[in-house]
């Protein structure tokens, strides 16, 4: 197999180019037969392989994406910013002049 980075010829079952130590087009299929990227059937057991753009799609549909309005992202804001500033605590002068006072 040959590295698409630096073209150096590779074993067929190594995963990174032995030169350059970059991914090699493969495609390990699950009876463990590792395909060219651009094979359209495992050359192991025959299977219809899928290719990157399929494998792309599915994790993308996998993930699960909430959608929030305008308004829910003015809420959250809301609520994280009564979370996270601090409080301001009125001291009298009094209290403050004793912090400060010289002993």
């Amino acid at each position: 197999m040959i590295c698409n980075s630096c073209h150096t010829e590779n074993e067929e079952y190594r995963l990174f180019c032995l030169h350059c130590g970059k991914a090699l087009a493969s495609i390990r299929h699950v009876c463990s037969f590792i395909n060219n990227e651009k094979d359209l059937y495992c050359g192991g057991c025959g299977q219809l392989l899928k290719n990157n753009q399929d494998v792309k799609a599915e994790k993308t549909d996998e993930l699960s994406v909430e959608k929030f309005s305008g308004d829910d992202i003015e809420e959250i804001i809301k609520e994280e910013n009564l979370h996270t500033k601090p409080k301001a605590v009125a001291m009298p002068q009094d209290e403050i002049d004793k912090l400060f006072k010289k002993s």
